[in-house]
């Protein structure tokens, strides 16, 4: 069992009401697609198409793809904070919902 810290800002946008009502947690990059469905080799080419990271930025996003998509497993834990509480939930599977679309402020990296 791992236990991660998720920002809950995401954009400007404190998430941690949606994510306590809709059950889930998530990271923004919608524009790499289903971390599921393209290659890890793949990831530093879609985020360099979709978005203007400098180098440090770029490592950085690519860690938490990493983080988020294949290293945070079914049942282990994960602690989302806002400004007066910090919440403690088990994390299920990986998945991507784009149902809303894949502008940046949406966040289609689910758990």
């Amino acid at each position: 069992m791992n236990l991660y810290h998720i920002q809950s800002t995401v954009h400007g946008i404190n998430r941690v009401t949606s994510f306590l009502e809709d059950n889930y947690i998530g990271i923004a990059w919608s524009g790499t697609g289903d971390l599921e469905q393209t290659p890890p080799e793949l990831w530093k080419e879609q985020l360099v198409q979709h978005y203007p990271l400098d180098e440090a930025e770029l490592a950085s996003t690519l860690a938490t793809l990493h983080m988020f998509g294949n290293l945070m497993q079914d049942g282990d834990y994960v602690l989302i904070s806002d400004d007066e509480w910090t919440y403690v939930g088990d994390i299920g599977d990986y998945y991507y919902d784009d149902s809303a679309g894949t502008e940046n402020d949406l966040i289609c990296h689910r758990r």
